[in-house]
């Protein structure tokens, strides 16, 4: 009886998992194709992106397809305690929602980054993924930590004063609107994104903070 217990919650774990990843890439196609055809990628003048970005949200991903794992050992535990061991599927179940709900928010993350940073000249707009920890939307819990992780934001160029980079891979854009931070896997494609604004602002932006 045990051994098919535990053929049954392996049989279990990997659905759940395979459930997680399968929602994981649809979702992030999903929001590719939509903001590929609402800002329609061709009419950008310059466009700024890393297709392996996504490999920095790899030990997210991990940690999220192992949301059954871990949810199936607490619940175990649980069971052993109660001489139960349909508790351990009940925690499976809720560790696949959970991983699901998180797989959800975090591919819509990876799919705004995958469209990079995008510069219309003649609209005199910059398309970024959207920054959680800017000034706007604060007041707006649900919107910063849940919505926001399927938004990207247009800047005015014009209202840019300046980008500062730090000694690692982020850059902070200042300007009318605040201040918004935009992350890239290496410091490459960081320099990448400041010549870029600079070219369509026809100005030297950037300095380095010290963090002083």
């Amino acid at each position: 009886m045990a051994r098919k217990n535990d053929k049954t919650a392996e049989t279990a774990l990997l659905l759940g998992s395979i459930a997680i990843f399968c929602v994981f890439l649809i979702n992030s196609f999903i929001v590719i194709k939509h903001f590929s055809k609402k800002y329609n990628l061709t009419e950008a003048d310059e466009r700024v992106t890393d297709s392996l970005n996504i490999m920095t949200f790899i030990p997210k991903i991990l940690l999220i397809l192992g949301i059954p794992l871990l949810f199936y050992i607490f619940g175990g535990l649980i069971g052993d305690k109660l001489n139960n061991k349909n508790v351990a599927y009940i925690f499976i179940a809720i560790g696949c929602i959970l991983g699901i709900i998180w797989a959800i928010l975090l591919s819509a993350r990876v799919g705004t980054t995958q469209i990079g940073v995008l510069i219309y000249k003649k609209r005199g707009i910059a398309v970024i993924p959207y920054d959680s920890s800017s000034n706007n939307l604060t007041e707006n819990l649900f919107c910063k930590y849940v919505t926001g992780y399927f938004l990207m934001e247009e800047i005015p160029l014009a209202g840019i004063t300046k980008i500062t980079r730090e000694s690692g891979k982020k850059l902070f854009i200042h300007g009318t609107f605040g201040t918004r931070c935009i992350a890239w896997r290496n410091k490459q494609k960081r320099d990448e994104c400041i010549a870029a604004f600079e070219l369509a602002c026809k100005k030297r932006l950037s300095s380095f903070d010290t963090g002083m």
